[in-house]
């Protein structure tokens, strides 16, 4: 197989050092706008996801710790096989992904994936329906608080699983076992084994098939979590779960609150400027096709923004709402990656899929909207 050009990650790595370099030349410029920048996005997080996400992720760590998912696998694992053609665990996957929101199910899915319990081609199919938003942000932050419409926050969840569902079960359909084009990962599996992954009481490292920066042998660890007997231990599960969903949380926090730094400098300095013009073709509320850029970048941001608006109908911007949803916004991208790269699964799949996922949501919720 043809290995990614050595300049590529280098290219890459100077891209990101010069836009980390003007993010913290404007801080200096201009420390009142940035400063605010970041407080809104800390105080995003922790009035509108802290209270929602961390207690999940904290029941999602147990659960996961005390195999739970056995109970999926035996029950669900027929009619999962079927549909979406993964393991019952997936079941499992899924309802806490669902319950919890991001990044939860695609923590479950590197964590189901590192302990033998995916394949690559199955981590991939299960990424294109468990990994979803939670409940309490959509009906509560976004439904009750920002659109004023417990209904809008209703049919956006609503159409938010079932595409997911759709999305899982057609994804289930591309993604292949055997290999049939030349291609690393993702669509069609590479043909590489899955005999390098842990099992109980071998440690916390797992190998990954691959190329990651050009090393196929790319060794990832499975954060504050071993393969070893001590597992079994209440007391161990209980404080890990504790240390390993706050360390989780507070990542997701600092995520939210980059993003929104990196907003705040995109509109100041008009960088969206070119994506407005040829958006505006389409549709001829500037006002709106900023919300929609905002959420493309930070979801929480962007439907905010809608939510001002009063000259776009509450169907519609229900509809925008749940599509951005469904994509989840870059930051979400990027706190779900590395969860889901280390299960094996290419960032242009990810992206496929949600955007699949994102297409199908609009159009069943402006459905639901219309009922």
């Amino acid at each position: 197989m043809d290995r990614k050009p050595k300049n590529e990650g280098r290219t890459v790595k100077i891209l990101l050092a010069l836009v980390v370099t003007a993010l913290a030349l404007l801080m200096v410029f201009d420390p009142s706008r940035y400063m605010n920048a970041a407080k809104n996005g800390m105080n995003v997080f922790c009035v509108s996801v802290l209270p929602a996400l961390l207690p999940f992720m904290f029941f999602a760590k147990v659960l996961t710790d005390l195999n739970a998912g056995a109970f999926f696998e035996k029950t669900l694992a027929k009619p999962v096989k079927k549909l979406f053609r993964v393991p019952g665990s997936a079941a499992y996957i899924f309802a806490l992904s669902a319950l919890s929101g991001y990044p939860v199910g695609a923590r479950l899915i590197g964590e189901v994936r590192a302990k033998g319990g995916l394949t690559r081609a199955e981590a991939c199919r299960a990424a294109a329906f468990c990994t979803t938003s939670g409940p309490l942000f959509v009906l509560g932050t976004i439904g009750a608080g920002f659109l004023l419409s417990p209904r809008a926050g209703t049919c956006i969840f609503a159409a938010h699983i079932l595409a997911a569902l759709v999305n899982g079960f057609i994804f289930a359909r591309l993604v292949k076992d055997k290999k049939m084009w030349n291609v690393e990962c993702g669509m069609w599996n590479d043909g590489q084994s899955d005999n390098n992954l842990p099992t109980e009481g071998t440690g916390n490292k797992a190998q990954v098939p691959g190329n990651h920066s050009g090393d196929n042998n790319f060794t990832f660890h499975i954060p504050y979590s071993t393969f070893t007997e001590k597992n079994f231990s209440i007391d161990w599960i209980i404080s890990n779960a504790v240390w390993s969903s706050v360390v989780s949380v507070l990542t997701v926090g600092a995520y939210i609150t980059l993003f929104f730094l990196v907003i705040e400098a995109a509109a100041a300095n008009h960088v969206f400027y070119p994506l407005e013009k040829l958006a505006g073709l389409f549709l001829p509320d500037t006002a709106a096709i900023r919300g929609i850029e905002f959420g493309l970048i930070e979801v929480t941001r962007g439907i905010a923004e809608l939510a001002k608006l009063k000259s776009v109908s509450l169907p519609l911007t229900t509809s925008l709402s749940c599509a951005l949803i469904s994509f989840g916004g870059l930051s979400v991208h990027m706190q779900s990656y590395p969860y889901l790269s280390a299960a094996g699964v290419p960032f242009w799949y990810c992206l496929a899929t949600k955007t699949a996922h994102t297409g199908i949501a609009f159009g069943l919720c402006w459905v639901f909207m219309a009922l």
